[in-house]
């Protein structure tokens, strides 16, 4: 099957399509075809299933809201110059953003979910 015609890719776009605005230009691409997320996304959802892992280890007190602050703000401030600096609208940062957004939201969320650490 081709890629971007199988159904495991129409499926994935169909899913993505209200969670990601999957704009080509700002997407990874495989073969010349856009992925079904765009990088920030990517950077996202890799980092929720990072930060959740990483609950396994470390959990934090997930109603503090300096914590949420601290994961979201590296992305707010790189949409922030983008919109100001065209030139740092870099798909690299897009990705480590969200990575960092990701990887805080995922430890918060499964932090939560798992509640205090038994001693």
């Amino acid at each position: 099957m081709l890629w971007p015609e199988s159904p495991l890719a129409l499926i994935a776009r169909g899913v993505f399509s209200g969670l990601c605005h999957q704009d080509a230009a700002r997407s990874f691409a495989r073969d010349g075809h856009a992925m079904a997320v765009c990088h920030r996304c990517a950077g996202i959802y890799l980092g929720l299933a990072l930060g959740a892992l990483a609950a396994l280890g470390v959990r934090l007190d997930a109603a503090r809201k300096s914590y949420w602050l601290a994961g979201i703000a590296p992305l707010a401030v790189q949409v922030a110059l983008g919109w100001a600096f065209p030139a740092l609208d870099l798909y690299w940062l897009r990705v480590a953003t969200g990575l960092v957004a990701g990887g805080a939201g995922g430890l918060l969320l499964a932090s939560a979910v798992a509640g205090p650490r038994k001693v």
